[in-house]
């Protein structure tokens, strides 16, 4: 379980550039903060950086038994949702989150 790659960082500061830039129409004159095309400017940069993020996440797998770990983690349990933990759902073993099986399933 890797953290951000090259291609996540780079398209974090593509959009966080394009969004300072829509805010600042000329040197020093920032448009209000609060407007409400600024809400919805927030919205979008939130919206396309969250589905970027999650596009070009790596491909998680098993340790234990070798198949694919969903992208979109629904929490089971305490620890799944307090410290990231995902379940296989193939074998049922619990994998934190640097990708070390914790329990063994079945």
């Amino acid at each position: 379980m890797s953290g951000p790659n090259k291609k996540q960082y780079a398209m974090f500061i593509l959009l966080f550039i394009a969004f300072v830039l829509y805010n600042y129409n000329n040197i020093g004159n920032p448009k209000p903060v609060f407007g409400p095309i600024n809400i919805v400017a927030y919205c979008l940069f939130g919206s396309a950086f969250i589905i970027i993020w999650g596009a070009t996440m790596t491909v998680k797998y098993c340790p234990n038994c070798g198949a694919r770990l969903p992208r979109l983690r629904f929490p089971k349990n305490k620890n799944e949702m307090l410290y990231g933990w995902t379940t296989c759902p193939n074998c049922k073993a619990e994998i934190d989150n640097k990708g070390k099986v914790v329990s063994r399933g079945r």
